[in-house]
């Protein structure tokens, strides 16, 4: 009788924690409200991309996808780092309290096929601001002119040893973490800009090229192309 009341239990909470750590319902009012100008034409989302957001979009795949191996977090990727971060592998990725972390350990075809599937969400949107338009990676010249704007708001060579919410360095012109927390892809694959929360921010250096499938290191921002108003 024991055994059936402790199986329960813990059957019980399984599904409340499971329960708990599901995507919220994406509000795409409240993503539209964090994109911010860059021009007439090109805006860039204010935080990094969040596990909560990126999440959220793999709950909106199938694992039969034939390429949903590309997609998915690699969290084993904690794992190669010389020091213990095994509580990051278990729990960085689905624990509630990193639902505001910048996602990492995700593929380039990743981040490309994030930024195809929130186009779409985002273009059949009956409330949405602008008419139509494409979100997608920045290539490296248009992450360049987000620098611009916030070059003077950044600390130079700034490390913490560990990865931050996505809304700890404010950066000026509202944006967040540009280069103190994760490198962030551009849309050439391999090619990433900024800093990262372990090797800090060199703002001589910016720019970073990478063979790895997905690391701790590197993330993504999404720009946002207005097509029609």
């Amino acid at each position: 009788m024991k055994t059936k009341q402790f199986v329960l239990i813990v059957i019980v909470v399984f599904l409340t924690f499971h329960s708990y750590c599901q995507p919220s319902v994406l509000s795409l009012k409240k993503i539209e409200k964090n994109f911010l100008k860059i021009n007439d034409t090109l805006l860039a989302y204010k935080y990094e991309t969040s596990n909560e957001l990126y999440n959220f979009f793999l709950s909106k795949q199938t694992i039969s996808n034939f390429d949903y191996s590309l997609l998915k977090i690699d969290s084993t990727n904690w794992r190669l780092l010389k020091y213990s971060n095994e509580p990051y592998a278990q729990y960085y990725h689905l624990h509630p309290a990193y639902l505001k972390y910048p996602v990492v350990n995700i593929s380039y075809e990743g981040a490309i096929s994030f930024c195809k599937w929130l186009t779409e969400y985002y273009n059949n949107y009956p409330k949405r601001k602008y008419k139509k338009v494409e979100i997608r990676l920045p290539s490296s010249k248009e992450w360049d002119m987000l620098f611009c704007k916030v070059e003077f708001q950044v600390s130079n060579k700034q490390t913490n040893n560990y990865i931050s919410p996505i809304d700890k360095y404010k950066n000026g012109y509202k944006f967040f973490n540009v280069l103190e927390n994760v490198k962030e892809m551009t849309n050439t694959k391999g090619h990433a800009k900024g800093g990262d929360w372990k090797n800090g921010t060199d703002v001589s250096n910016i720019d970073y090229q990478y063979n790895e499938v997905s690391t701790p290191f590197i993330g993504f921002r999404f720009f946002i192309i207005i097509i029609e108003k």
